[in-house]
């Protein structure tokens, strides 16, 4: 409906949220906990966009799987909690989060950093459909961040994470298939953190991250 909303895992281990109230207003609404979410998350959550505008969530469970809620009429206030997504093959990497994109085909897409710097993949079946995930998928990698997923200016899917050596990798699907990871031109190797990544309004991708030294 156009207004901004933010979610955080919270203090006893829900999902909270809160929203503009007005749409557009510098007022917000009182954080509240979504549905009837389970208090046994261990990661900070990611939040996508479906194709026909509902919102679904992700976030990482004590199980290790990941758990998932979607926004659907009729459930505590109007979040529907259902099955966590498929196991993946191994373990998600400590102190990373799961990450959350609206693919260009419509579908959304989750993924995670694996205990090896994997990138690891799975997508729904169908779109705006949150019962039915493919398998996980190995995009490979050495990452040691959370990945951070970008549809570019050019509708490719990017995927970006901070290497062991401290400097900015990315993978490209180009429609077909997936590239290679490459560091990016002229990144610093003194980076740390998770990087913000953005296209602003020429196209043009910005990835901001902070250094060691802060």
């Amino acid at each position: 409906n156009g207004t901004a909303e933010w979610f955080a895992r919270s203090a006893g281990h829900s999902l909270a949220h809160a929203w503009q109230r007005p749409v557009g207003s510098l007022t917000w609404s009182a954080s509240r906990a979504v549905g009837r979410s389970p208090r046994t998350l261990a990661s900070s959550p990611a939040v996508a966009a479906q194709a026909d505008g509902a919102l679904t969530g992700f976030a990482r469970g004590d199980s290790g799987l990941v758990e998932h809620a979607w926004q659907q009429a009729g459930f505590p206030n109007g979040w529907h909690w259902g099955k966590p997504l498929p196991a993946a093959p191994e373990p998600a990497m400590a102190g990373t989060d799961p990450a959350a994109l609206l693919l260009p085909r419509g579908d959304v897409a989750v993924y995670q950093t694996a205990a090896s710097g994997a990138v690891r993949v799975t997508a729904q079946r169908r779109r705006n459909r949150n019962r039915h995930w493919v398998s996980w998928g190995d995009l490979g990698g050495g990452c040691v961040s959370t990945p951070v997923p970008v549809v570019d200016g050019r509708r490719k899917v990017d995927v970006l994470c901070l290497s062991g050596s401290g400097t900015v990798q990315m993978i490209r699907w180009n429609g077909k298939s997936w590239g290679g990871w490459g560091t990016l031109p002229g990144s610093p190797a003194d980076l740390t953190g998770t990087p913000a990544v953005v296209v602003d309004g020429s196209g043009q991708t910005e990835v901001l991250v902070a250094t060691t030294s802060g």
